[in-house]
């Protein structure tokens, strides 16, 4: 093959002021044309990732080869075995995401995660231009920094890849016809240039030649270029030939989170700027989920504006910006978006930056944003509002929601001041657990916060030798969730059974149900078993083994946790999920004493202390239940509205003897019992 290498060569200065470029999100895709799981997961990463984000999204799909037949491995099998060895990959489908921000199978990327990753932006913006001569490509290639450049050691990588490739029948045994974005080679070579990226306000230039090939469909042939980190595999930046061009600028608020109060405001500050050659206009709209009841505010030199204005901005000049939110008396977890979008150029995507205000919650819902084990899209905010139900139910008034990604974010930026206890719905997503989501809980904990978990494969994930655990979520699992992952579990499994005075007694038998269908290779059925460590106490077994454990709690003074494998959505009853996060919520906010909670675990389901001198506890289900009260003879003595889980009731003025009582409500549609009063 005939390639032409020239030098790197240092180029003009520059005139803009410290500034951030837009930062493509490339994925680079490891997936093979006989590989089954590959044919059914790639088509929803299609839809789900590469076409909603055709101008900040930049991909490329390395064909290995293994497990079978690929006719795109064997024009270069070399190359793609080196970008193997780089990221130990394993196993197809598998894609790395930024080269080490995320690793996982296609089903796992969500837009929160193109969006967490553009909103970075970057210090340094790749310029491409490619041009084809007879027998060959021409690149050209200009590195500027725009910004201050990172520190570290990098290399220039530039990717040909045929944009889609589409065979008339199957290339493989897997039936997929059609492969976007398919790996051709790599220049100068999968070791790449070695560069020193230039200094603020500087650039410099790489160029290079290659020839045409036969099996290539000429007109789909591109160039992706990217500057990745020798050591820690970072990409720093990705350009290609078919990019928009983007002028705008923006760095983002040097605090991303804050902890807010009704009323105050909460004042977040950018920059934006125009790193073009001539005067543009530039649209500032602000967005955001906040309720009604909330305020925002742009303000551009001085001025403010309610939610958009248009700014001229001379070539290499930028605006200070401030964002001022006020929050109402609804408590949220807010994001606000300010979009900075070109009227110059309505073509050139928009830069975005993203930042969050946290206030008046005390319990916070965080719903993994990955996707469905079996690939088929969606996210555990799916069945988030079994949760809602449930905590609800139990009294909370005080609860946010979020996912993983905005959930690190805020943790870290100091902004759950008033947050004491999150619930983290996993159920089957993966990856569940990861090294930035475990050292989140494991301060949150370590602080005295509680923690609930659910979902049937976190354990396995965690362990298994095809998982993705790592030292830190393994760790994390034994020593905070106190558990042991024994094995992957059944549809022999129909039930969840409590333990004698544990947690959930009042549920009784559990059942619990298929909720995710089957697969290709039968139902996607996985509650983990498991067994205790450290200081866990068993609350759940399966079925009537009692030493096939199902979930576990633990609580050493400082921080409180509930672990259960089969997720709240598989539960075969709305009353048992109401139950399992209400005495949850209680639990975890001291509305039980241990005393109390000694009590309740021993004698949940019924009414305590039995035979009762003062006052008698009744389990009423949930904060919407009326008990009444009966004589042995069946006479109704009084009847009241409750608004607990547990209701105490003074017994003084009743006489000695023996009184039923049945509770009827939302999550109980109806429980009876019965108690003795002594004097």
């Amino acid at each position: 093959m005939k390639k032409n290498l020239l030098s790197i060569l240092l180029m003009f200065v520059i005139t803009y002021v410290n500034a951030q470029a837009p930062k493509l999100v490339l994925f680079e895709h490891f997936t093979q044309a006989s590989c089954g799981p590959c044919a059914a997961q790639n088509p929803g990463f299609v839809n789900a990732i590469l076409t909603p984000n055709p101008d900040i999204v930049r991909h490329i799909a390395y064909h290995t080869s293994w497990p079978g037949v690929d006719p795109m491995n064997t024009n270069n099998p070399t190359q793609v075995a080196s970008r193997v060895t780089l990221y130990n990959v394993t196993g197809v489908p598998n894609i790395m995401m930024g080269g080490n921000k995320k690793q996982g199978a296609p089903a796992s990327f969500s837009q929160a995660d193109v969006d967490n990753v553009f909103g970075e932006t970057s210090p340094i913006k790749i310029e491409v231009i490619q041009t084809e001569l007879v027998d060959s490509f021409h690149v050209d290639i200009v590195v500027k920094s725009i910004g201050t450049p990172p520190t570290g050691n990098f290399k220039l990588m530039a990717a040909v890849i045929e944009r889609e490739v589409v065979y008339p029948t199957a290339p493989g045994n897997n039936g997929e016809l059609e492969f976007p974005n398919v790996f051709r080679r790599m220049y100068p070579s999968t070791s790449g240039a070695a560069i020193t990226l230039a200094s603020q306000g500087s650039s410099f230039s790489y160029n290079f030649s290659y020839s045409k090939e036969a099996i290539w469909n000429l007109p789909q042939i591109a160039t992706v270029v990217f500057i990745q980190n020798t050591v820690t595999n970072e990409i720093i930046n990705c350009g290609t030939n078919f990019d928009q061009t983007i002028n705008a600028t923006l760095i983002p608020s040097p605090v991303i989170a804050q902890g807010g109060i009704v009323g105050g405001v909460s004042t977040f500050n950018l920059i934006a700027g125009n790193s073009g050659t001539a005067s543009e206009d530039f649209r500032y709209i602000l967005t955001s989920n906040a309720p009604a009841n909330w305020g925002a505010l742009i303000n551009v030199g001085g001025i403010d504006y309610s939610d958009s204005t248009d700014i001229t901005t001379p070539a290499g000049a930028t605006n200070n910006i401030s964002i001022k939110v006020t929050p109402g008396a609804a408590p949220f977890i807010a994001t606000y978006t300010l979009l900075v979008k070109s009227i110059t150029n309505p073509s050139a995507p928009a830069m975005s930056s993203q930042f969050y205000v946290v206030s008046g919650v005390t319990d916070i819902i965080v719903s993994n944003s990955a996707g469905r084990g079996d690939g088929t899209g969606g996210s555990a905010a799916d069945w988030e509002p079994d949760y809602t139900t449930a905590l609800t139910t139990a009294g909370c008034t005080t609860l946010g929601y979020t996912n993983e990604i905005v959930n690190n974010k805020c943790y870290s930026a100091g902004a759950y001041t008033g947050v004491s206890s999150i619930y983290y719905n996993v159920g089957w997503t993966f990856p569940g657990l990861t090294d930035a989501i475990t050292n989140t809980y494991t301060a949150f904990l370590s602080g005295g916060g509680n923690l609930y978990i659910a979902g049937q494969d976190i354990g396995w994930e965690t362990w298994d030798a095809n998982g993705s655990g790592t030292t830190i979520t393994k760790a994390f699992y034994t020593n905070y969730l106190n558990a042991n992952y024994i094995s992957d579990g059944s549809t022999s499994q129909t039930l969840m059974s409590p333990f004698a005075n544990e947690l959930y007694n009042s549920t009784g038998n559990v059942s619990l149900i298929n909720f995710y269908g089957s697969g290709t290779s039968g139902p996607n059925y996985y509650p983990d078993i498991l067994n205790v460590a450290g200081i866990g106490v068993p609350i759940y077994y399966y079925d009537t083994d009692n030493t096939k454990i199902a979930g576990i709690r633990a609580t050493n003074g400082i921080y409180k946790t509930v672990y259960i494998a089969p997720g709240i959505e598989m539960y075969g009853t709305a009353s048992t999920k109401n139950l399992v996060m209400g005495i949850t919520y209680q639990w975890f906010h001291g509305m039980l004493s241990n005393i109390e909670f000694d009590g309740l675990m021993e004698n949940l389901g019924r009414a305590y202390p039995n035979p009762a001198n003062n006052e008698i506890i009744i389990p009423s289900g949930d904060n919407n239940s009326v008990i009444s009260l009966y004589s042995v003879s069946g006479q109704l003595i009084k009847s009241f509205n409750v608004n607990s889980m547990l209701t105490k009731i003074n017994t003084t003025e009743l006489a000695e003897g023996a009184y039923y009582y049945t509770v009827t409500g939302k999550s109980l549609e109806i429980s009876k019992g019965e108690f003795v009063v002594t004097h």
